[in-house]
């Protein structure tokens, strides 16, 4: 590859349900967020079951979704992903 070419890695995620099933998948985690969030708001509180799972499909790193997850970790799963792909 010449210095003039770029080579872009674009990254799947996947958000895997507690059963092991695939729940959804996007190009960023902070739009599986959003769908995991709508998801967990029709379930009442009592009968939610964790953990959930993000995974990077270039990186293979993964976030453990619990109950006391927070955005923070989100952003954190995303930064490192990111990082390691530029």
């Amino acid at each position: 590859m010449s210095s003039d070419e770029v080579m872009v890695t674009i990254d799947k995620f996947s958000l895997i349900a507690p059963d092991g099933s695939l729940f959804a998948s996007k190009r960023i985690p902070e739009h599986l967020k959003v769908v995991f969030d709508d998801y967990m708001s029709s379930i009442p509180k009592d009968e939610r079951v964790y953990p959930w799972e993000v995974i990077s499909r270039e990186t293979v790193f993964r976030l453990k979704i619990t109950a006391e997850t927070t955005q923070a970790d989100w952003r954190e799963f995303s930064r490192k992903c990111q990082m390691v792909l530029d």
